[in-house]
């Protein structure tokens, strides 16, 4: 799911590398779950579904359904909470309250 959440960043045009890199911010994933309903394979075409799900002053949850392609029926159903970190101290990560331009960035994609 992790990487989900990447490709969708992506997709929002939220840049977590030059948040990083610019601006010391990091996303930390704090929790996750799945329920497995069915099995998949390896080179199966299967979709995958991602939308947010709670905004939080300091986390954003992000759902996930991973789905088989050809019959629609849902494999995976899961979240996953990431905490904003301030990470101008790499050997004192804390949590940090989302910055306004970034809440604005999930609130379009919500």
């Amino acid at each position: 799911m992790d990487g989900c959440s990447h490709l969708f960043f992506e997709r929002i045009s939220f840049d977590l590398i030059g948040f990083w890199k610019d601006r010391q911010i990091g996303f930390s994933l704090i929790e996750t779950f799945a329920n497995y309903f069915s099995p998949g394979w390896y080179k199966q075409d299967i979709v995958i579904l991602t939308r947010l799900g709670k905004l939080q002053r300091k986390a954003v949850t992000i759902h996930h359904n991973i789905m088989d392609k050809a019959s629609g029926k849902v494999m995976v159903r899961g979240y996953e909470k990431r905490v904003c970190m301030d990470a101008r101290d790499p050997n004192n990560f804390k949590a940090m309250e989302i910055p306004d331009d970034l809440c604005r960035l999930f609130r379009q994609a919500m």
